[in-house]
């Protein structure tokens, strides 16, 4: 019984061809870049068959083309960094380059409890209110709370406003997911 195969890779000898190619051409704009890969495409066209007919053996069918378009154009031209950059840093790893992640910051468990005790009240009664207007309640009654919250996260996020903007969207975030349930 011959193995299944659910994806098609490059051999890691033609990775690396596509790698310095990027590598070299990496700063360049769009336009040039194209110019150089279709240049690339016609010194390196014996690579190129062999890889093919490579896959095409291990029973590949779709575009070949295709495949090495998206995969130079879409993928290795921003995603990887060279090697040789990386030892530097002594350690070899994939680098995104266009990725900053954010730290991504949580309230306490019994404030979390707060908001959702406070909304549930309001949504047993008979009419539901709007998230604002219960939100703008929910400052009024919990200053003391949303204050002890701000403090603590105070030292991660230095500007007021996007305190702010974090306790009032994790509160509508409560609400529409309340919401949705009832």
């Amino acid at each position: 019984m011959s193995k299944i195969i659910n994806r098609y890779k490059f051999s890691n000898l033609f990775i690396n061809s596509i790698k310095l190619f990027c590598e070299n051409n990496k700063f360049i704009d769009n336009d040039n870049f194209k110019k150089k890969y279709q240049l690339w495409k016609i010194e390196n066209s014996i690579a190129i068959t062999c890889e093919k007919d490579l896959l095409l053996s291990n029973g590949y069918t779709g575009n070949f083309e295709n495949k090495l378009n998206k995969a130079i154009l879409y993928y290795f031209k921003y995603n990887f960094t060279s090697k040789a950059e990386c030892e530097n840093e002594c350690e070899f790893e994939t680098r995104f380059a266009n990725i900053i992640k954010r730290q991504y910051l949580t309230f306490d468990f019994e404030f979390l409890q707060l908001i959702d005790a406070h909304i549930y009240r309001h949504f047993n009664s008979e009419n539901k209110i709007k998230g604002k207007l219960l939100f703008e309640e929910f400052k009024i009654l919990n200053l003391n709370k949303i204050f002890e919250q701000k403090d603590k996260l105070k030292y991660i996020l230095c500007d007021e406003k996007i305190l702010d903007q974090k306790v009032k969207k994790t509160y509508q975030n409560r609400y529409y997911n309340i919401n949705k349930k009832i």
